[in-house]
């Protein structure tokens, strides 16, 4: 009964255990532009007092990405009821 956060490549080895399917690789099955070896400018909204800046100390950082997969949502929408907890 403990909760789990799965974040980006987390979400996708949680959905993977699953039998979730992903998206091998999203610029190219859906045209997602990828963002493999990117920095972005990460900026949390300050207005509601997110558990990020207590922890991290600050609301502002750079972020890196080695994004390719994705989880196919679609497929999630349609048998959701399988993972009621998930």
């Amino acid at each position: 009964d403990l909760p789990a956060l799965g974040i980006f490549r987390g979400m996708q080895m949680m959905a993977v255990s699953q039998d979730i399917p992903l998206y091998i690789d999203i610029s190219e099955e859906i045209g997602i532009r990828d963002r493999r070896y990117v920095l972005d400018r990460v900026h949390v909204n300050e207005d509601e007092e997110p558990r990020s800046k207590s922890i991290l100390g600050y609301t502002h950082f750079l972020g890196y990405k080695q994004h390719h997969q994705g989880i196919r949502i679609d497929y999630f929408h349609k048998k959701q009821n399988r993972w009621p907890d998930f």
